[in-house]
């Protein structure tokens, strides 16, 4: 339990991830954590690649969103729930079972 409790109380101390700032539409401040992070300037070209990066995919998971689920773009609370709910059934749609079956067990044996 101690390891637990370390973590709990760290994760006070750090930075929002700067992909879920961006998702919510706050992108000087996903540039901020992101150098936060790096521990290198906001102006930095390195950081301001990344930014950018995360910015691109950002703009592509909307837009695939878009076209999968047009009616649940509204914005408000019950359709955003409802697409994230889809949004996670999407790994068992019929072109990506497959992926979700391998990756899964992958991920859950592997060792470091």
């Amino acid at each position: 339990m101690v390891p637990v409790f370390v973590l709990g109380a760290g994760i006070y101390f750090l930075p929002f991830s700067p992909r879920w700032l961006m998702l919510k539409g706050r992108s000087e401040e996903a540039l901020q954590s992101l150098s936060k992070l790096r521990r290198l300037p906001a102006g930095d070209l390195r950081v301001k690649l990344e930014h950018l990066s995360i910015q691109a995919g950002v703009l592509f998971h909307k837009e695939i969103s878009a076209e999968r689920h047009p009616r649940l773009q509204s914005g408000n609370r019950s359709s955003a729930i409802r697409l994230e709910i889809v949004s996670w059934l999407d790994f068992f749609r019929k072109g990506c079972w497959r992926r979700t079956y391998v990756g899964v067990p992958l991920m859950f044996f592997q060792r470091k």
